[in-house]
């Protein structure tokens, strides 16, 4: 009997759990709907302050006309018009100064292939200055490619800057100032794969390498004003076979140029030496000799034609 009655007296006695538990409720509840209300009230703040600072910056900046562009100052040092070049730039004058996406304006410059550097400035408040640097091309190869269902074909040069980089005809572009730019003075290189001319790609083929290096270091030696680069035959891997433009052939290694070419300088000079000679063609990839072949004039016929 006591049992049961001890039993009925713990069952309606509360246990220290519960007292705990009926005491935290209230409290907890009231403290978490006061920080969601106040978290809430931040993230709405937040808002309207970036709203009205976005309008104000829009209000100050990117929509006053104080700097609306007046002035689009354009410098190249090559071919390219100006105009041209601020078309592909995609601004205006009228545009505002501070909202011009500069890295959009150069990735629209990469695309062309003639352009090898852009640089914009801002200069306050309301003038845009454009300075390009062109790829120099500085031989040419050319190919013809026969037209659908006829015997006629369509002539296509390539142009080549001195790192191997593939540019596009000067009839692909808009208004080129060709003034003292002799396209003809540029060799031609022949013997070169077809499938390495990609527009705006560089060239990685090593005999194309060792020819525009020629025609840089021909270019810095007194062997122009002498005579001049025509053609370039690639097609041989371990040498460069060099038309003149007086028509003389001259093989060269692939590498030290320098070398190679005073030899050829050396040669030369005995040539002018002797009246009613000159070099019909000459070897310069040996390293111990070099074998000359002269052009002979009836005038001075005793003169040897190899040596």
């Amino acid at each position: 009997m006591n049992r049961k009655t001890n039993s009925r007296k713990n069952r309606n006695k509360p246990s220290a759990f519960s007292i705990a538990s009926d005491s935290a409720d209230p409290g907890w509840g009231a403290v978490g709907l006061k920080a969601f209300v106040v978290s809430v009230l931040a993230i709405v703040a937040v808002l309207v302050l970036l709203r009205a600072g976005k309008m104000g910056m829009n209000h100050f900046f990117y929509e006053n006309p104080s700097y609306a562009l007046t002035q689009i100052i354009i410098e190249t040092d090559g071919v390219l018009n100006p105009s041209q070049l601020q078309e592909w730039a995609g601004v205006a004058r009228g545009d505002n100064l501070l909202a011009l996406n500069f890295a959009e304006i150069k990735s629209n410059f990469d695309l062309i292939p003639w352009i090898r550097t852009t640089e914009l400035q801002r200069v306050f408040p309301n003038i845009l200055r454009i300075t390009i640097t062109e790829r120099q091309p500085i031989a040419k190869t050319i190919y013809f490619t026969r037209r659908d269902k006829s015997f006629l074909y369509d002539k296509k040069i390539y142009y080549i800057d001195k790192e191997g980089f593939v540019l596009t005809g000067f009839d692909n572009l808009h208004d080129v100032n060709l003034v003292n730019y002799d396209r003809t003075a540029m060799p031609t290189i022949t013997g070169l794969d077809r499938s390495c001319l990609q527009i705006g790609k560089k060239i990685n083929s090593k005999n194309v390498q060792a020819a525009l290096e020629l025609v840089s270091v021909f270019r810095l030696t007194g062997m122009y004003r002498v005579d001049q680069i025509d053609k370039i035959d690639i097609k041989n891997s371990r040498r460069l076979v060099v038309t003149t433009r007086k028509g003389s052939q001259i093989q060269l290694a692939p590498d030290h140029f320098k070398k190679q070419l005073s030899r050829w300088r050396a040669v030369q000079q005995f040539a002018d030496r002797h009246s009613g000679i000159s070099i019909a063609s000459l070897d310069l990839s040996l390293k111990n000799n070099c074998p000359v072949r002269w052009n002979v004039s009836k005038s001075n016929g005793s003169f040897r034609k190899n040596t």
